[in-house]
Formats: structure tokens, C-alpha cells, sequence
């Protein structure tokens, strides 16, 4: 079961070459061998922040971090040494560490990055109404560079944005907003990624939008969050449409089986890679039909799930390497995908990592208040599981809450201060 609480607000030749793989790559730097405990050794020196960590994006060597926080400071460094003032966005490079050069400053939360396709500016969504002491309502585009604000993009949103696309000239938003520029749009919209002009895509969404991803040809995105409906029809969680108007509703397989939705229960965060959209989902209190705390991927094409994780405890990200899927959350019981059992007292495992190939089926599940996904194909769970503690910024007891690829490394981010019992506070690498 989980521990947050709706928005933060804040064959067996496939299995052998997967293992085979991670037995040279994760367990942070894995082990010769795979049963071995994490160690220390599989952390690598990142920038730290005092606080949390909801969004990164990669461009080249530089990490691009937003979230709630005041402060950085370089790897080894305890808290309250050698800081210096970033207030919700900081950038590192993968090799020099912490950038001074760019620290823009938000009055809010910052939930969502991304990139434009030519790397030289990073967009920003969240809660915040000024970046850089200039008015930005809850989107805002910054050099890649140098974090100045881009002038001529600016938006405006009447209400929180929690997602964040960019696909050629488009800047597509979810959040829980029902007006950009003083034109309704219901919790999606999407503007030119250099003058700010509104488009006509205008979803239309009975809920709250947490996660977005657009398709490699851009003619389709794919919703999730807290809604029921999209465009007048029951579509629980998520969803595929057109980039045009946002008004037709395509093939989306995944919403008859994960149908996460409602203040209790969503789809929290969607990511793509290939022809595959990757997403996870937490719920709590009452039962919710068909509601998943685990991860899925799903065919970009049909919604078709291509295999699901039905693991009990709360799901926030998923990013795909290779042949390895790696998850964050607070997993505590991963049984009816043959992995680890619930234990007395709880232990939670916060990043996880399976198989890219479906190499079973989920068994069935005898826990309530969790559904049933018995049947479904499933992935193999992969020996990878990083010890991280929980951080206090949320008052969640949480610890990562994003995980991204790029290259050769994997990098969390979150609330958490330790990973493997060494201090490192909100951010950190591995080798893939």
C-alpha cells in the first residue's frame, strides 16, 4: 500500500541475455555475483540539494533538475557545507559536477522538464508564478546554457502544471489548469516552443493530468494522471489522441486493464522509448477497480500492455536501458512476479530493475485490498536494488521520486539522504 497521498504537492534465452547484461551493468556497479548485496562502490559522486526532486531531463553531459529546494552542494559534502543558493532548478555535469552557471530561481514547485529537439533550451512546468523575478505562469522556457528566461515564450496557465512535453515547434502541458491565455483549455495544452502562441489541441479531461508523452512521429500523445474521462468517454487513467485538435480518442488497450483514476488512485508518470510508453501508478484507501502500484509497458501503436509489475507499494517513475526497465517507488512485495515477499517489519525497496522482455506471467494476486493481474504477462525482476532511506521535504516518507537513462548511467532523484548507508542527499548516478 502506499504512503503518498494523491499529488505530492507538492523465453529463457531472453532471460539468460537480459541477466547476462545486468550482471555486467546495474546493481549500481554490479557484482560478479547477482545475489550479492548492493554496495556503496555502485554510487557514483553527484550534486546534492536540501530538499526534493521531482523532474530531470539530460541534455549531453549536463543533468537539468527541478523540484523544492534551496540549496546545493557538491558530492561528499554534509549538509549545510560548502552550499550554494539554487532555488528549484540546478544543472550538474556528469563528469565536473554541480554547474555554477546556471542557477535560475522559481517562486514554486517545479514538477516537469524538457528539452527542445535542438538542446538549447530546457522548458519548466509547475506551480511557480515567477522565474528570475519576471511573471512565468506555471511554464516557463530557460537557456540551456545559461538559465536566462527566453522572453518571447510565455504562456499563461490559471492552475498547477504537473507534465511536460516537447515535440518539434510543440510544447505540450498536462496539470489540473482549465485556462491557458484566458482561452479554456481542461488540464492539456499546447503552445509554439518559441513564441508561446496557443494551439488547437485541447483535450478535453474530467481530472487532473500528471504525465505526458508524445510519439516519435508526433502525430499521437498519451495522457495519464487522475481523470475518468477523456473527451466525454471512460477512459480511466490514460490515454492515447491526435495532436491535432486532441479531440479524438485512438486505440489504448491499457485502460481496460490499469484503470488507476480519482483522488485515491492515478497513473503517475508515463515515459517512451521505442515503440513502447512506460508507465507506473500508485492508490490507496478504498479499492479501486483494476488499480496498479507497480509498473507497465504498453505498445505505442495499440495500448496493448506488453507486460505489467504488479508490486505492492506506490510506483513513481520508469525509464528504459537497453534491455533493463528501471522503476523507483517504495515496493514491499513483489510475489505474484516470483521476486521478494512482504516482511514483518515492512522493507521497502525504492528502485528496482526488470527485464525490457515479457518472460512470464503475473500469478495471482491474494492480498487485499490490491487487484488481480494474474495472467498478464510479466517481466523478470532483476538482482538491482539500491538501498535508499527517506528524506522529510514532502512529509511523505519518501525517497526517490524520478529516474532517467542516458548513456551509460542511471540517474534518481528525489527526497532521499542516503543510498547504500552513505550520505548523498536528493540526487545520484549509477553505471548502467
Amino acid at each position: 500500500m502506499p504512503v503518498a497521498r494523491s499529488r505530492p504537492r507538492f523465453s529463457r534465452a531472453a532471460l539468460a541475455a537480459a541477466l547476462t547484461v545486468v550482471l555486467l551493468i546495474p546493481f549500481g556497479r554490479v557484482p560478479a555475483i547477482a545475489t550479492a548485496a548492493p554496495t556503496a562502490d555502485g554510487m557514483l559522486p553527484t550534486a546534492q540539494l536540501n530538499g526534493v526532486a521531482f523532474a530531470q531531463v539530460v541534455i549531453g553531459d549536463t543533468v537539468y533538475v527541478g523540484g523544492l529546494f534551496t540549496e546545493a552542494r557538491p558530492a561528499g559534502s554534509p549538509a549545510g557545507r560548502r552550499v550554494e543558493r539554487r532555488v528549484n532548478l540546478l544543472a550538474y555535469d556528469l563528469d565536473t559536477g554541480l554547474l555554477r552557471s546556471w542557477a535560475p530561481r522559481t517562486n514554486g514547485v517545479v514538477r516537469a522538464l524538457a528539452a527542445s529537439p535542438d538542446g538549447r533550451t530546457v522548458y519548466a512546468a509547475g506551480s511557480f508564478t515567477t522565474v528570475n523575478g519576471s511573471t512565468r505562469e506555471r511554464v516557463v522556457a530557460l537557456a540551456a546554457s545559461t538559465g536566462g528566461v527566453r522572453a518571447g515564450f510565455h504562456p499563461r496557465l490559471n492552475g498547477p502544471a504537473s507534465a511536460i512535453a516537447v515535440h518539434g515547434s510543440t510544447v505540450y502541458i498536462g496539470g489540473a489548469f482549465t485556462s491557458a491565455g484566458g482561452v479554456t483549455r481542461t488540464r492539456a495544452a499546447a503552445f509554439d516552443r518559441r513564441t508561446g502562441a496557443l494551439r488547437p489541441w485541447r483535450p478535453l479531461l474530467d481530472g487532473e493530468v500528471l504525465a505526458l508523452v508524445v510519439s516519435t512521429s508526433g502525430r499521437s500523445a498519451v495522457l495519464g494522471g487522475r481523470f475518468r474521462t477523456v473527451n466525454g468517454r471512460t477512459e480511466p487513467g490514460s490515454q492515447r489522441v491526435g495532436t491535432g485538435s486532441g479531440r479524438k480518442n485512438l486505440t489504448w488497450r491499457l485502460n481496460t486493464v490499469v484503470g488507476n483514476h480519482g483522488d485515491a488512485s492515478a497513473v503517475f508518470s508515463l515515459s517512451s522509448s521505442g515503440g513502447y510508453v512506460y508507465g507506473t501508478g500508485y492508490a490507496y484507501g478504498s479499492a479501486v477497480p483494476h488499480r496498479l502500484e507497480g509498473a507497465f509497458v504498453a505498445s505505442w501503436s495499440t495500448g496493448k500492455p506488453h507486460w505489467i509489475e504488479d508490486c505492492h507499494g506506490d510506483s513513481y517513475a520508469a525509464a528504459r536501458s537497453g534491455p533493463v526497465v528501471y522503476v523507483v517507488g517504495h515496493a514491499h512485495d513483489c510475489r505474484t512476479i516470483g521476486g521478494f515477499g512482504e516482511s514483518r517489519p515492512r522493507v521497502h525497496h525504492r528502485a528496482l530493475a526488470f527485464t525490457q522482455a515479457a518472460t512470464g506471467v503475473v500469478q495471482k494476486n491474494r492480498v487485499r485490498p490490491y487487484s488481480d493481474f494474474g495472467g498478464r504477462p510479466a517481466p523478470t525482476l532483476l538482482p538491482w536494488m539500491p538501498d535508499f532511506d527517506t528524506g522529510t521535504a514532502t512529509g511523505q516518507d519518501q525517497g526517490p521520486w524520478s529516474v532517467v537513462t542516458s548513456g551509460r548511467w542511471v540517474l534518481i532523484a528525489g527526497e532521499f539522504r542516503t543510498v547504500d548507508g552513505v550520505h548523498q542527499q536528493g540526487l545520484v548516478r549509477f553505471h548502467r
